[in-house]
């Protein structure tokens, strides 16, 4: 159990890192995402989710997006939130994913690399587009790089597309602010808008998380293909990283990996993971809930 001061003794039956309301409003008592989160939706203690990602090649772990999860049954959070409580959790996310990758860095350079992983191990959490577009995003991130200690280089922030895609000043100085703190930054659910290649050449991005959609449809559909290949063309032309998401078959791992394609994450591999089991799978150890 992962613990800040002030939180000794507090624990949740399934394993994660759950902040205490102190931690990130300054103040004990009943303010802070938790509380706001359970107003809006009355669901218990907010814990952290981490869906593994894989390379392609080798089929190593080179990190994990961070999910929201509520308690004990480790069930999605999130859905009808109201804007103010959908920013705290936003935030408590990020501050949560950042402590526990900071956890397995420092691990790997105190007792060397894990037997499971690649390292270093990058944790990439998806940010809504309301804290780009308002500004507070690059904040945010500092501050939380700062109370974790965690090196700029191990987060990644994604960005869904549908957010980016009009290229405004406020979006592209929002995302190299973002790019300046150090941070990778990924284009999450490339092709549920557009699959606009255009959009990868205009962006700072260090990554490109491929929507499902394509994915699901990448055995069947040559139009499919064409643009997924396109899109990994282009992403390597530029220096990005191709991660597929919602890869449930050894078929859409086969054809993503002689695409090129750098990582991959889903059922194909594993479903989401508590920390404590993900830590696990770090070693090289199969958790008890994948065997």
């Amino acid at each position: 159990m992962i613990a800040d001061q002030g939180t000794a003794g507090a624990s949740t039956p399934w394993p994660g890192l759950v902040a205490p309301v102190s931690v990130l409003d300054g103040a004990a008592g009943g303010s802070g995402p938790q509380r706001a989160a359970n107003e809006s939706t009355g669901a218990g203690d907010l814990t952290l989710g981490l869906q593994p990602r894989h390379a392609l090649c080798g089929g190593m772990l080179r990190g994990a997006e961070a999910l929201l999860r509520w308690g004990e049954a480790g069930a999605p959070a999130g859905a009808g939130a109201g804007s103010e409580a959908s920013a705290r959790m936003s935030y408590w996310l990020l501050e949560a994913a950042c402590r526990e990758a900071q956890l397995w860095n420092a691990a790997s350079e105190a007792k060397g690399p894990w037997l499971g992983a690649e390292t270093p191990v990058v944790v990439s959490v998806d940010m809504p587009a309301r804290s780009l577009r308002e500004g507070r995003l690059p904040a945010e991130v500092c501050l939380a790089l700062e109370r974790s200690g965690l090196a700029p280089h191990l987060l990644e922030i994604a960005l869904p597309e549908y957010a980016v895609t009009d290229g405004s000043t406020e979006v592209l100085l929002g995302m190299s602010a973002l790019r300046d703190l150090g941070v990778g930054l990924a284009l999450d659910r490339f092709g549920s808008v557009s699959a606009s290649l255009r959009l990868l050449q205009r962006l700072p991005l260090t990554a490109v998380k491929l929507d499902p959609v394509l994915t699901l449809d990448l055995i069947q559909d040559r139009v499919i293909r064409a643009t997924v290949g396109a899109a990994i063309g282009l992403a390597h032309a530029l220096h990005t990283n191709v991660v597929a998401t919602g890869v449930n078959s050894v078929s859409q791992r086969d054809i993503l990996a002689d695409m090129g394609c750098d990582d991959a994450q889903g059922t194909m591999f594993s479903g989401p993971l508590a920390p404590a089991c993900f830590r696990t799978a770090l070693r090289g150890v199969l958790p008890e809930e994948l065997q």
